[in-house]
């Protein structure tokens, strides 16, 4: 989905690894960054909490999309007011 000699950004962190098509990023020259969105002090806390049991993480997603409503997930995480973590499940 990204145009040729685009950038992708990466803000999240997996429960496995991603398949990645590295031969279609060297054909599109696609420039890839990863983002960390907070320090590792309050990394460690929010694993701290949800292994506890403090925290259900469960209970933080607020919404689930399917694949192909890819865009209305996207548009609602929008809205700071209605969601908190939006999903896209394949």
């Amino acid at each position: 989905m990204t145009r040729q000699n685009g950038k992708v950004v990466v803000v999240a962190v997996f429960e496995r690894t991603p398949e990645i098509d590295y031969n279609l990023m060297v054909r599109k020259g696609i420039t890839l960054f990863g983002s960390w969105a907070w320090t590792p002090d309050e990394f460690f806390a929010a694993l701290e909490l949800i292994s506890s049991g403090k925290v259900d993480r469960k209970k933080i997603i607020s919404h689930q999309f399917p694949l192909d409503r890819a865009a209305e997930a996207y548009e609602t995480q929008l809205k700071a007011d209605d969601a908190v973590k939006v999903m896209i499940v394949p």
